[in-house]
């Protein structure tokens, strides 16, 4: 008897799943309300089962906030050591260029993490090599 191979497209995510795989609140939320939809009437969902979703959901929510907060804490620390490089000489590295050398004249803060205002270029704090 021959077995053909299970199709990777019943396993695939629903549309509109983020790439990474990590399901979010809304897609908690979903699947939720298609759970209830399609449970059995004379078998409904206990309630036990829907406290403890609930309560997974509001975990999920804690530490996206935690995450966030690290998130802001770095960013600051970041801005502090870049601001406290104003005035210095410092070497940098961008990619596969060789190294630059200027004096940092200012700080630009915003997106990922701050840049350095080097000679009239923006060059990000992760890519200071010395500072002097």
């Amino acid at each position: 008897m021959q077995v053909n191979g299970i199709s990777s497209q019943l396993f695939a995510p629903p549309p509109g799943t983020p790439s990474s795989g990590i399901l979010g609140r809304d897609d908690f939320f979903k699947l939720l309300v298609l759970q209830l939809q399609n449970q059995d009437p004379l078998n409904p969902i206990q309630d036990r089962e829907f406290i403890a979703q609930m309560a997974q959901l509001s975990q999920l929510d804690v530490v996206r906030e935690t995450n966030d907060k690290i998130d802001g804490v770095s960013l600051a620390s970041q801005a502090n050591q870049a601001l406290q490089m104003i005035g210095r000489d410092v070497t940098f590295q961008r990619g596969e260029d060789s190294p630059g050398v200027g004096t940092v004249t200012g700080v630009k803060i915003g997106g990922d993490q701050p840049l350095l205002l080097i000679g009239g270029r923006e060059v990000p704090v992760s890519d200071v090599l010395v500072v002097e």
